[in-house]
């Protein structure tokens, strides 16, 4: 396929190039108004007197750097921090904001909701201001009754959103300022109040109130949790109630795309609908024209019940142009319609580029159309049902191929059986999403034949549950730990992009490339290997009150020593990935208050005493016995709010430094920091300052 026929596809990459510039690189070009009034000057030159052929290069250029400082200046405009009003450039404390709420509130033990801020008050006076913020709003029997469009006031503390405490753990700051957010705040029961409602935009206000009503239906049919939750999510896109265990199993099986609401979902809806509609026959124009605007209709109102992602608005945008396509009976360059759909919404909000669900979605549409038929060609079946199999197997594969890369540099694991759930889930998708809009329909209309078909969704709903975690226990079905950095990543997809060259030409050179870029990937993953398995640290996370985890990795294995009630969560968002940075294969855990002493190669534990190579630790807690002789200690480590002064510390221990974990209160930590200031003593507060590093040499 020529480009000529995809101009979209063309501008559209250094549109991107542009924005990523800008909001992920942070780097400042200055002049881009004139820079771009001066190449817009030479594109009409260029067009206008018909240069010769030999310098249409010129133009060629322009055009693209024109596109670069376009996504350059839209994604600055976009950011929330240029504003001359924005309200971080003069907030005091105990100063009152109001805001609107912007989405759909997440109702747990705190209610989470995106507030759009409007006005604050300073000085008894009321002035305009904007800019985006996350609010936790304690759950009470007023804030559970919160929802968009409310228009509230507040007087909290607003911070700026943390850095990750603990090395390599998920970056929330980094995910809020690629959604365009900064800063948050935890407002208390009489930290706030309502002022007006309704104050959304008109139609996520009926979206979202259709959402809710919708949801209500759901939750008076589908009676089991895991049931409703998934339903909820599939058909609404609701997934405030998925449990942990539920989105685990859908992730670690390959499946968690038929909840996350996509192109699948829009595909269903467009398909299904033409379908019914092709039904009736009128041959007249405008009934043509009528047939085009109910899809649209449809496809539009479903993006916005569905909460607006990033991937339903791809998807929306892309029917949008396939239904006019049809309807000027044009058959559409498909990948160019990907280039209209991904240069629109990235002129309207270019952040966009930046959210996994938008980078996965088009990647495996533009895995699905470029590889799937190419796959599909390996064999044939003459049975309906085998075929049918066989091509739900092809689109799994041709798209795991191409997000596999950015899904192991983001997730870190690789589901090996994503193609047993693909054939099973697409298919139930189908059946869920069908089901479930007519059981919305039938209970505002006939209310007791909708009782009948939420038996049957019920029913298929708790199958495929079962199936997906009968697929979730069977052996070796999860690869973890697997992790890369940009480096990796963009190695892989040059692999990717070879041997897609390959199957378009069948030029046996690109088997050439793909082995030759198979060989720099593998000597980059041993060096990489080689220098973690290097790699000695010391580590001392930052895991919250009572609990403790102290790392010492050497050669991909890790003896933790732990204390206190240590869940899964905290490991999978604090601790795992600074263990798969590391390349850690093996964990040895020993319990602080269970096991007196330990030896293992270059460690050796006797409570409270570590010696790690040449390093010396001391861990003192509650009912530990202190040494009486002198000690020489690297550090000495309090946890878990131990009953001793510093001064003692002092007598018994040559340190160099005194490190309070976060397993302590804020009142001890307050008194060892102010005595260790007054004698000049190192010490490190774990909650303030996050984990604590230690490299060996």
């Amino acid at each position: 396929m020529s480009l000529r026929a995809m101009p979209f596809v063309r501008i559209v990459v250094p549109l991107i190039l542009g924005i990523i510039t800008y909001g992920h690189f942070d780097i400042s070009i200055p002049y881009v108004i004139p820079q771009l009034v001066i190449l817009n000057l030479i594109l009409f030159y260029t067009a206008y007197f018909r240069v010769p052929r030999k310098y249409y290069w010129i133009f060629g250029i322009s055009i693209h750097i024109n596109f670069f400082l376009i996504g350059y200046f839209f994604c600055s405009k976009e950011d929330e921090k240029t504003a001359v009003d924005y309200f971080a450039n003069f907030y005091e404390e105990e100063m009152i904001l109001t805001g609107v709420i912007d989405d759909m509130p997440a109702k747990k033990d705190w209610i989470k909701v995106r507030l759009k801020l409007k006005k604050y008050k300073n000085n008894d006076s009321l002035k305009i201001c904007s800019g985006n913020l996350i609010a936790y709003i304690k759950k009470d029997s007023l804030s559970e009754h919160l929802k968009y469009g409310d228009y509230i006031a507040f007087n909290s503390k607003v911070q700026e959103v943390p850095p990750p405490k603990n090395p390599n753990a998920f970056d929330y700051k980094r995910y809020l300022h690629f959604q365009n957010i900064h800063y948050q705040a935890f407002i208390k029961e009489n930290e706030w109040r309502l002022l007006d409602q309704n104050r959304g935009n008109l139609l996520f206000t009926l979206a979202f109130g259709l959402r809710t009503k919708f949801l209500k239906i759901l939750e008076k049919h589908l009676t089991s949790e895991n049931e409703l939750a998934v339903g909820s999510a599939l058909i609404l896109g609701y997934k405030n109630d998925l449990s942990e265990d539920v989105r685990a199993a859908y992730a670690e099986t390959g499946a968690m795309h038929v909840l996350a609401v996509s192109g699948l979902h829009v595909g269903i809806i467009y398909l299904f609908l033409d379908f019914l509609l092709k039904w009736i026959y009128i041959n007249r124009k405008w009934w043509k024209l009528t047939r085009l605007l109910i899809n649209l209709f449809a496809i539009w109102a479903f993006a916005l019940i569905t909460g607006a992602s990033p991937s339903v608005l791809r998807a929306a945008t892309m029917f949008t142009f396939i239904a006019y396509g049809n309807y000027l009976n044009r058959n559409s360059v498909i990948y160019n319609t990907l280039g209209v759909s991904a240069f629109l919404l990235l002129l309207i909000n270019p952040y966009l580029i930046f959210q996994v669900g938008f980078q996965l979605s088009y990647l495996a549409v533009f895995g699905i159309v470029f590889f799937q038929y190419k796959i599909q060609r390996w064999f044939g079946f003459r049975n309906n049902i085998l075929h049918h199999i066989w091509i739900l197997t092809t689109v799994a594969i041709a798209a795991q191929l191409m997000v596999l890369p950015i899904s192991l540099y983001y997730f870190h694991q690789f589901p090996v059986y994503f193609w047993m759930t693909g054939f099973v889930v697409v298919d139930a998708a189908f059946v869920v999403l069908v089901l479930g809009i007519l059981v919305i329909i039938l209970e505002m209309t006939v209310p007791f034949l909708a009782t009948y078909v939420g038996y049957l969704l019920n029913w298929i709903l708790a199958a495929v549950n079962k199936f997906i975690f009968l697929v979730q226990e069977l052996p070796f079905g999860l690869i973890e730990g697997v992790y890369y950095g940009l480096t990796g990543l963009l190695i892989m997809y040059l692999i990717v992009l070879a041997i897609g060259a390959y199957s378009e030409t069948g030029n046996r050179k690109w088997m050439k490339y793909t082995y030759g870029t198979f060989m720099v990937f593998l000597s980059w993953h041993l060096y990489v290997t080689y220098d973690t398995f290097c790699e000695k640290q010391i580590v001392v996370y930052n895991i919250g009150k009572e609990k403790t985890v102290i790392d010492f990795i050497e050669n991909h294995r890790v003896v933790s020593l732990v204390g206190g009630n240590i869940s899964e969560k905290d490991i999978k968002y604090n601790i795992e990935g600074n263990r798969n940075r590391l390349g850690v294969k093996e964990v040895v855990t020993i319990q602080i208050d269970s096991i007196f002493e330990y030896q293992d190669r270059n460690i050796h534990y006797k409570r409270p005493l570590i010696h790690f190579h040449d390093k010396r630790i001391a861990v003192l807690q509650k009912d530990v016995e202190i040494p009486e002789e002198a000690l020489k200690m690297d550090y000495v480590i309090l946890r878990n709010n131990v009953d001793i002064s510093i001064d003692k510390i002092s007598e018994v221990f040559d340190y160099q430094q005194i490190i309070a974990d976060a397993s302590n209160s804020y009142w001890s930590v307050k008194e060892w920091k102010e005595t260790c200031q007054k004698q000049e003593i190192d010490f490190l507060n774990i909650y303030e300052s996050g984990a604590f590093i230690a490299k060996i040499e």
